[in-house]
């Protein structure tokens, strides 16, 4: 008799576990919910913690960035989501951020009090914080259904949560095929925005032993994409080229034009300004001279070849696009140090004791 009851017991206290196991893993959302037509643009590293460990055995990432609060903070992040519905165009660009840290969502919940205080129905950084790591600005936070939502003003989080949420597929097959690049992907949503025939804009980012590797891919059925796969047609040719010049390969001048301008309106940033201000439409004959020149060769489907040196913070990169039927690819290589550089600088150095 005594076995039995025994028996009981520990089948009882095994089922209240799995009960409670059971509502705490259906409480927690899937945080892919949020990536849907509702957005603009995207920016996605998921499988993060993962990546971040192998960054750091790689490069011994914690040294490289220098604060420790920041690491410790994001290398227990699982996925990391910034969303934003504001026009394509728009320059002062809002966003919202979705972290998800997985089934260990309840211990980090604990130490949310370490960095954020109460703020109403939100909790707002610290100030200390604020000051530190975004120039004073407050950082707004709710945590929903496991997922921690953050933003710089409480009325776009609100906003943000009273839209319908929901997994798309046209989505999640893009995530599927370019999950495992380590620096994530930036998607610009033409489902939602059709503009001159594109159909999709993703840049990523990786790693290659000690370089970094940006690809932006550009599917799409019109006339620029034509333009530039017809360059498969040319012959492979050797071009004398000079530092800090972009060089194309193109059938059409107009075609060209109407590319750069495409690039130009959605990304509207600071490298797409410093590299169309050094285009070279034509090619022209030039006298080689090492100090200046470089002889390279364009393959037969290459349309695009650069070599940029600068004293800003980009320094050198190299360059290459290559055309498809349907698509353009663009790679841009860099040291790795480079992007550590830059991301130290952001950071504000080393650690600050004060902190």
């Amino acid at each position: 008799m005594r076995t039995k009851k025994y028996i009981k017991f520990y089948i009882s206290i095994l089922s209240c576990i799995f009960i409670v196991v059971a509502i705490f893993i259906g409480s927690k959302e899937n945080p892919r919910v949020y990536l849907n037509n509702n957005f603009n643009i995207a920016y996605i590293n998921e499988n993060f913690n993962t990546k971040i460990s192998k960054l750091n055995e790689e490069f011994g990432l914690e040294e490289k960035i220098g604060d420790n609060i920041v690491y410790n903070s994001i290398k227990k992040i699982k996925n990391i989501y910034f969303l934003s519905e504001e026009d394509l165009n728009q320059k002062n660009r809002n966003w919202i951020a979705v972290i998800d840290y997985g089934y260990i969502y309840p211990f980090v919940s604990l130490k949310i009090n370490d960095f954020f205080e109460k703020s109403d129905s939100f909790y707002s950084l610290k100030g200390k914080y604020a000051n530190k790591y975004f120039k004073g600005k407050k950082i707004y936070l709710k945590v929903i259904r496991g997922n921690f939502i953050l933003g710089f003003k409480k009325r776009k989080i609100d906003d943000f949560l009273k839209k319908e949420r929901y997994i798309d597929a046209r989505f999640v097959r893009i995530l599927e095929k370019e999950r495992k690049n380590k620096l994530g992907i930036e998607v610009i949503n033409l489902y939602k925005n059709v503009i001159g025939g594109f159909e999709e804009f993703l840049v990523s980012g990786d790693f290659k032993q000690n370089k970094v590797i940006i690809k932006i891919d550009i599917r799409g059925k019109n006339s620029m994409i034509k333009n530039f796969s017809l360059s498969k047609s040319l012959k492979d040719e050797n071009i004398i080229i000079e530092k800090n010049q972009i060089y194309f390969r193109s059938n059409s001048i107009s075609e060209l034009k109407k590319f750069l301008f495409f690039m130009n309106y959605f990304l509207n940033e600071e490298i797409i300004k410093l590299l169309t201000s050094r285009i070279t439409l034509k090619k022209t004959e030039r006298k080689y001279n090492k100090d200046i020149n470089e002889e390279v060769k364009f393959e037969e489907n290459q349309f695009l070849y650069s070599k940029i040196d600068t004293k800003d913070n980009f320094q050198k990169m190299e360059l290459k696009g290559k055309a498809f039927d349907e698509k353009v690819e663009i790679l841009i290589e860099m040291d790795s140090d480079v992007l550590f550089k830059n991301l130290n600088l952001y950071l504000g150095g080393k650690n600050d004791k004060n902190i």
